[in-house]
Formats: C-alpha cells, sequence, structure tokens
C-alpha cells in the first residue's frame, strides 16, 4: 500500500475554529501541532483465520509499498508473532500459529516499515478446536449390514454432519488386515473379500468447519461383528400371525413380512382388539443354519417393544434363542439378533410380548441370515 500523510488537522482546526471563541483558539490550535504529522502505512488486509488442532492459519493481503517490514499477529493474553515480509510488492501472505490454546480468539494483525511506522490494526475472531471437541465426536452410525452372498457384504450408513468419512478396518478372506476409505456422501459400501462372521473396526473423520485446516478423528475406534451368514432367499417361504388387521385396512396379512418393502407391514387385529402376546410364524420349507435373524418394525411407527425369537426344525419344539427389545423411537427401524451357536431350523416364530400401545403390534419386515444345511 502507498503511504498516505494525512495532514488533514488543518481543516479539522478550520472547522473548529469557525464555532469557538476567540478565547479558546489557541488551545484548539496547539492540541493539532502537537499531534504533528502522522503517517498511516498500508494495513493488512483481508485477514482471514483459518482453524485447526490447537493451531490456525492466518492469511493476509499486502500492496506494493516497498517500505513495508513486516507484520505482528497478536491473540490471547499478549502472544504474538512477527511475520518479515521478505519481498516487495502485492502478494498473499499465510503462516501458521501452533501451540494454541481451544477456545474462541480475537486475533488482531497490523503491519509495520522501514521507519517504525505502524499501521491501522484489523481483528478477527476464531474458534480453536482440540482435545475437548475430539472427545465429544461419534462415530458414523451404521444402519444396516447384510452378506447377500459370499462375494458381497453390503453396508448401510447413516448421513452425519460435518463428517469427512470413515477409515474402515476389516478382514479379508486370506486373513489379511484391509483398510478402506469411506467418503461422508457414500451411503452404502459393499466389501468384495470380507471374511464373514469376523470383527470390522473403523473410526470416524469430522471437519468442524469447511474451512478447518485440520481433519479430526475419533478416539476409540467402534468395533461391530459381520454375519457370518447370507441374507437367505425369502420368496417361497410362508408367514402367518395370531391374527391381523386386514379387515380395517390397517395392514396387510403377514406374508408382507417377506416382501422385501418396507412401506408395507403386517399389524394385529384390532376391533376386536387382539390381547398380547402376538406372534408370526415363518416356513423356510426347508432346514437352514441360522446364524443370524433382523426383525424390522413398521415404518416410522414406535409401538413394539419386545420380540422373542424362536426356532424350530419341525415346527412342534420351539427354542427360545434371544430377545430384542427397541426403544420408544422411530429409529433404527430394525434390530438384529447374532447367535453365538448357529442353529438348524426349517420354522422361526416371533414372539411379541410387549408394546408401547397395548396391545398392537406391527412388523414390516423378518430377515434371516445363514446357509443350507448340509
Amino acid at each position: 500500500m502507498k503511504t498516505n500523510k494525512i495532514i488533514g488537522w488543518g481543516l479539522a482546526l478550520f472547522a473548529t475554529i469557525a464555532g469557538t471563541s476567540c478565547g479558546d483558539m489557541s488551545e484548539i490550535y496547539q492540541k493539532y501541532l502537537d499531534q504533528g504529522e502522522q503517517i498511516y502505512i498500508g494495513i493488512a488486509d483481508s485477514l482471514t483465520i483459518l482453524p485447526g488442532n490447537c493451531r490456525a492459519e492466518v492469511r493476509w493481503k499486502l500492496d506494493a509499498d516497498p517500505k513495508l517490514k513486516d507484520c505482528v499477529i497478536k491473540w490471547g493474553k499478549g502472544d504474538s508473532i512477527v511475520v518479515p515480509i521478505e519481498k516487495a510488492g502485492e502478494q498473499w501472505m499465510k503462516t501458521i500459529i501452533p501451540n494454541l490454546p481451544e477456545e474462541s480468539l480475537v486475533f488482531t494483525a497490523y503491519t509495520r516499515d522501514m521507519y517504525g511506522n505502524s499501521s491501522l490494526k484489523t481483528e478477527k475472531s476464531q474458534t480453536i478446536y482440540g482435545s475437548t471437541y475430539i472427545s465429544n465426536l461419534g462415530e458414523r452410525k451404521v444402519s444396516s449390514i447384510e452378506a447377500l452372498d459370499d462375494t458381497n457384504l453390503i453396508i448401510k450408513w447413516n448421513s452425519m454432519d460435518n463428517c469427512v468419512g470413515v477409515n474402515l478396518h476389516y478382514t479379508n478372506k486370506r486373513g489379511e488386515q484391509v483398510t478402506y476409505f469411506v467418503v461422508a456422501d457414500e451411503m452404502e459400501t459393499t466389501l468384495h473379500d470380507a471374511q464373514l462372521g469376523s470383527q470390522i473396526s473403523y473410526t470416524t473423520l469430522y471437519r468442524p468447519v469447511e474451512n478447518s485446516i485440520d481433519v479430526f478423528e475419533t478416539l476409540t475406534p467402534y468395533t461391530m461383528t459381520l454375519p457370518s451368514g447370507f441374507v437367505l432367499d425369502r420368496s417361497d417361504w410362508i408367514a402367518t400371525a395370531s391374527s391381523d388387521a386386514t379387515h380395517k385396512n390397517d395392514g396387510g396379512k403377514a406374508q408382507v413380512v417377506l416382501d422385501n418393502n418396507f412401506d408395507t407391514y403386517w399389524h394385529s387385529s384390532w376391533s376386536p382388539n387382539e390381547p398380547l402376546p402376538h406372534w408370526v410364524l415363518v416356513d423356510m420349507k426347508k432346514e437352514y443354519v441360522i446364524t443370524e435373524v433382523s426383525i424390522y418394525k413398521r415404518k416410522d411407527n414406535t409401538d413394539c417393544k419386545k420380540v422373542e425369537i424362536y426356532l424350530s426344525a419341525d415346527g412342534e419344539s420351539f427354542n427360545l434363542v434371544g430377545t430384542l427389545e427397541y426403544q420408544k423411537t422411530a429409529s433404527p427401524n430394525g434390530l438384529t439378533l447374532a447367535l453365538k451357536d448357529p442353529l438348524n431350523a426349517k420354522f422361526l416364530k416371533c414372539v411379541i410380548t410387549e408394546s408401547y400401545r397395548e396391545p398392537f403390534a406391527s412388523l414390516s419386515e423378518i430377515k434371516v441370515s445363514g446357509r443350507p444345511a448340509n
């Protein structure tokens, strides 16, 4: 910036004298003389602060003033740095300031020239992030994991604000550890070589604001166990129920829990109301080795509270293999029971023992994972 010599006190003095008595004139005149000639050099223009992990990148613009020597940047309680201006000319400058506290700071910048003159100051406030921010980060949620076959394992993700992506770690079929980066807008990830039944872990990466110079990562990896079997083909299975509400157009028959459509649902009978418990029985037509059972509530509904899951080889003698309990929320819509010890079965029975809106109950889908029995 070119140097401007402001000798405007004369004009200011004239304006002041016009409305002042003669007795006060010498006092006012002396005030402006005492200020002397003031020189203002070019400021650190367009000051920008890019936050990071206990640090920040500071950027500013200089004009072509060849007499500029350095720029001073201050923050906090008297902390400052001096950045030399090594070449003359219009330019953008930047510097990284490390070891900043995790708080909102006001940064002040001004230039100095070789004669000791200082520019006007410019200020910018900015929040700095650090360990407290990191400790409050949560993992990106997985909505479902399904193995369609031996080479297609599908992970479905929920969206996450400020998420940059996920560092996913899994074991492939050769027993090797693999790392895969899942970008933030990837809602469905397909792994073609994952070892079924093994564990996966992942950390979630965040950028607190769009111009952050650092990416922040969750401290502790989130761990999940992959399905040990495939999602079984349900196309010829038959579902029946203790009752349904088809006569009131308030739900479908039990068969809709096998149609792969989350918009359709089975509903227990009402008017007359059937009391709890309610059950849905699935005939899988042949015997499978069952590894997981997933039960999905009716879409955007909170009725279902507790479901007991039974398996049977003959349709008469049933074994209780686990219980799923849902929160009184519409999401997550489905829960999965992973059997610690896979069990051979031809029949699956879901018994709804508790409801948040007794005595009503409804389900949208029942999915089973496993493999054909030998």
